[in-house]
């Protein structure tokens, strides 16, 4: 829940996703370094800012996506797999 609180108050009041500085303030508004923080998003600029910061990232397909091309990005449809196997924080966008 804290961290939960920590990330809405952050992306509501001081980011803009796409740059890469934005991603190193949420891992010091959660407290743990960016390589440990899986950032997932449908989004490609957000993605390439998190990675930029060291994050993990993954696309997520989805309906109504803008795209369902990842441009790499590794990509999953569901989040059952990845939840069941998270040890640290998950950013979902």
């Amino acid at each position: 829940a804290r961290i939960n609180r920590g990330i809405k108050c952050y992306i509501t009041t001081y980011l803009s996703l796409p740059e890469t500085d934005s991603y190193h303030k949420i891992a010091r508004a959660i407290g743990f370094p960016p390589g440990t923080i899986l950032f997932i998003s449908d989004v490609i600029a957000e993605l390439k800012a998190a990675q930029a910061a060291s994050m993990q990232t993954l696309f997520s397909r989805r309906p109504g996506n803008h795209t369902s091309d990842s441009e790499g990005f590794p990509a999953i449809a569901s989040f059952d797999r990845v939840l069941k196997r998270a040890i640290a924080p998950i950013i979902l966008c």
